[in-house]
């Protein structure tokens, strides 16, 4: 009699077998695959008619997924990572080659987008190369073969891509047409700027050239005479104001702001001391023997309200709306066309106080429009303008 001990002991189950890397990325792909809804759509037997004829490829970053103008009737699923599609310029070579020359950039392809579908569809050439922005993970379903193994799971196949194909063409279409009219809004608005822009520049130089001849012509007895001023402030800001509300300019682009201000205010003080000591180096070199309390200009509180006045005035005209209006208008991030040409516009308007004035008055606006290009707020140069321009004038008075 056998003892139950001595019975040989029962096998033990064999380990299961830990899948590799590449099963486990083609189970993902295809996985991927089924979730699309234009394959989910499909019969069971269709769908295992294309799993079995797909396959699974890793595509690393910056390497072509299909290039432009190869024949090849593969239909390809982005299961993973991102894509873009581009195309060769136009006026790209014979020796041109996709994948080597630098392409146009058509759009972005997230994970989940067919690529190669009307190839597919017509057996066509490829219309642009897709490449690969990302370390991806790629399904490719070959029509081929596809459709020798079950011709009725390729035609299947075909109707359902053709009508992801118009939705994708007509959205396609539509973003087009969008981009379009976009494009068209801001060039008419650049074109209605450059009227504008225009309009102010001769209204400008035609103020300039109006004072000059006053002054010429015995109108006016002295340039410094604050009537002559005043009326010259008037006249100038009243374009201004006229562009202004044209172009339906809002405070913030003027440079009126509240962001920042503390800050501004406190770089243009520093700006202010620096300068200051310069110019009080300067009056100390080249001082002469005067009498103490002698004075060229006749100065009162009155003056200094009068030019803190103007420095706004020019400053918001100048630098806020004219020298804004020119960097839009040029698309000058860096400014220096914007201040260079705002420059020679503000000097020729002071063309009237002599060719010295003109080029004193250059070389100013320079230094704050490139300030207030740096800063985006005007009330910098505003402080800037009116605490070195009444640190000169007392430097000439005095």
């Amino acid at each position: 009699m056998t003892h139950p001990s001595d019975e040989p002991a029962a096998p033990a189950p064999a380990p299961q077998r830990e899948p590799s890397q590449a099963e486990r990325l083609r189970d993902a792909g295809l996985r991927a695959l089924l979730r699309q809804p234009a394959i989910a759509a499909l019969s069971d037997d269709h769908k295992r008619a294309i799993l079995q004829a797909a396959s699974v490829h890793t595509v690393p970053e910056g390497q072509l997924v299909v290039a432009e103008g190869e024949v090849g009737r593969s239909l390809y699923l982005l299961a993973a990572g991102d894509a873009q599609a581009e195309r060769l310029p136009e006026n790209a070579g014979p020796e041109a080659r996709p994948g080597v020359t630098p392409g146009v950039v058509l759009n972005a392809m997230p994970a989940g987008d067919f690529i190669g579908e009307l190839a597919f569809l017509d057996g066509a050439p490829r219309a642009a190369s897709i490449r690969a922005t990302a370390n991806s993970l790629v399904v490719e379903v070959p029509g081929d073969v596809l459709e020798a193994q079950d011709a009725g799971a390729h035609d299947a196949l075909k109707v359902a891509l053709a009508g992801a194909a118009v939705s994708r063409a007509r959205s396609i279409s539509d973003a087009m047409l969008g981009n379009l009219r976009e494009q068209l809004a801001i060039k008419t608005e650049e074109s209605r700027l450059g009227f504008i822009l225009m309009s102010l520049t001769i209204a400008t130089l035609a103020i300039s050239t109006l004072l000059f001849w006053m002054v010429n012509a015995g109108f006016v007895g002295d340039v410094y005479d604050p009537g002559f001023s005043w009326q010259s402030v008037l006249v100038l800001s009243s374009a201004f104001i006229a562009a202004g509300l044209l172009l339906r300019v809002k405070p913030a682009e003027l440079g009126l702001r509240r962001e920042r201000l503390g800050r501004t205010l406190a770089e243009a003080i520093a700006i202010c001391a620096v300068v200051g000591a310069a110019m009080a180096g300067l009056a100390f070199l080249t001082r002469e023997d005067t009498v103490l309390g002698e004075t060229v200009l006749a100065l009162s509180p009155w003056f200094f309200l009068q030019y803190a006045v103007h420095c706004i005035v020019q400053e918001v005209g100048m630098r806020g709306l004219y020298q804004g209006l020119m960097t839009r208008f040029l698309h000058d991030d860096r400014g220096f066309k914007a201040v260079g040409l705002t420059s020679i516009v503000f000097a020729c308007l002071h063309i009237a106080f002599g060719l010295d004035a003109v080029v004193i008055t250059f070389f100013a606006s320079v230094f704050l429009g490139m300030i207030y290009h740096w800063q985006k707020n005007v009330a910098g140069v505003i402080v800037i303008h009116f605490i070195l321009g009444s640190a000169a004038t007392l430097f000439l008075a005095f």
